[in-house]
């Protein structure tokens, strides 16, 4: 993550716990190994990625 962006410490670790719950909800959902696998990293992916695009969006003080 870039330092720069000003994303508080406690933001990123609720990033990872809800991404990881939401990645082995997927996981546990697809039956086919390869496709578990995928799932799981887009799964965790998106999830991480929309919790910070929101975060700078809306919380974020102006510079």
């Amino acid at each position: 993550m870039n330092p720069d962006l000003g994303i508080p410490r406690w933001l990123i670790a609720i990033q990872v716990i809800v991404s990881a719950a939401v990645g082995a909800i997927a996981h546990l959902y697809v039956s086919n190994i390869f496709l578990s696998v995928l799932s799981f990293i887009l799964a965790f992916s998106v999830v991480y990625v929309l919790i910070g695009f929101i975060y700078l969006q809306f919380f974020k003080k102006e510079r």
